[in-house]
């Protein structure tokens, strides 16, 4: 192909199949004439061998399966952590609440004066609770 500055006729290559007049009585006013030889310009010819457009199709949609697929995989690796994550954290809120219970228990359990402060025990004496709070 001759670049424009060479031919400022911007002559079409050899291999365009419609004539100019044939795309103008299509047209009508010859824009889509200009967008062929423009296209044809910038090195995209629609009369490419049907080798290179199948090719091209499937570069295409090979790369938009693996993709999708990538796309796939890494959310379930991120689904994955993140589950760990939150399983983790849960695990370490109740061994919390455990060690709290356990000392709260011991605390309560501490008092080794033999009077019971629990007032709904059985055996609760509310004198002898008070006498040993004093």
């Amino acid at each position: 192909m001759v670049s424009p500055a060479v031919n400022p006729k911007r002559e079409r290559p050899q291999s365009f199949s419609a004539t100019e007049n044939e795309t103008r009585s299509v047209a009508g006013n010859g824009s889509v004439a200009a967008i062929v030889v423009l296209a044809e310009e910038v090195g995209m010819s629609a009369n490419q061998p049907d080798g290179q457009n199948q090719l091209l199709g499937v570069t295409r949609y090979s790369a938009l399966v693996f993709g999708v697929l990538y796309g796939v995989l890494h959310r379930r690796t991120l689904q994955a952590k993140y589950d760990a994550d939150v399983e983790a954290a849960d695990l370490r809120k109740r061994e919390h609440w455990v060690e709290q219970a356990k000392k709260a228990w011991a605390q309560k359990n501490s008092k080794s004066d033999g009077v019971i402060s629990d007032p709904d025990a059985p055996g609760f004496d509310l004198e002898a609770y008070l006498k040993s709070l004093e």
